[in-house]
């Protein structure tokens, strides 16, 4: 996710808790989504009104977080254990999970699934720190940084 390390939690407003992670982490302003940067300037990390959750509209980046003010219909509910639209999470506590999450392996990540099987969220190594490379994605659907590099 572009630190060093640290434990990783889910908020109550649904999006990730990265206060107890350590390193220098992804920089805000530098017109490139990294890390756990929803977008960052123009980089909107290919996401559209429609791929976080609402009917339609114009989708914004402002200090980095995803503005949905010019979206239309109804958005995602934070608190119904469905980690959909811009929620990273609901409801669950990354630092407690054991095992391979409930929906992994149908080929689509969701909730708090880092990926399935092709399906890298868009992410790349760059994305996630790296320098070059290609990521994969484990069977418990977590990101496979084996052939990162540095």
């Amino acid at each position: 996710m572009g630190y060093d390390g640290g434990a990783i939690a889910c908020s109550d407003t649904c999006v990730f808790d990265i206060g107890s992670c350590t390193g220098v982490g992804p920089q805000c302003g530098n017109n490139i989504a990294e890390g756990l940067e929803p977008c960052d300037g123009t980089d909107l990390n290919n996401e559209t009104c429609n791929t976080v959750g609402y009917a339609g509209g114009i989708l914004a980046c402002q200090n980095c977080e995803l503005d949905t003010s010019g979206c239309t219909g109804d958005a995602p509910v934070c608190g119904d254990g469905n980690a959909e639209g811009l929620e990273e999470c609901d409801e669950y506590d990354l630092s407690e999970c054991t095992g391979s999450p409930i929906r992994c392996g149908n080929g689509r990540a969701q909730g708090v699934e880092q990926c399935d099987g092709a399906d890298l969220r868009s992410r790349s190594c760059e994305d996630l720190g790296y320098a070059d490379g290609v990521l994969a994605c484990n069977e418990n659907c977590s990101y496979d940084v084996d052939a990162c590099t540095q």
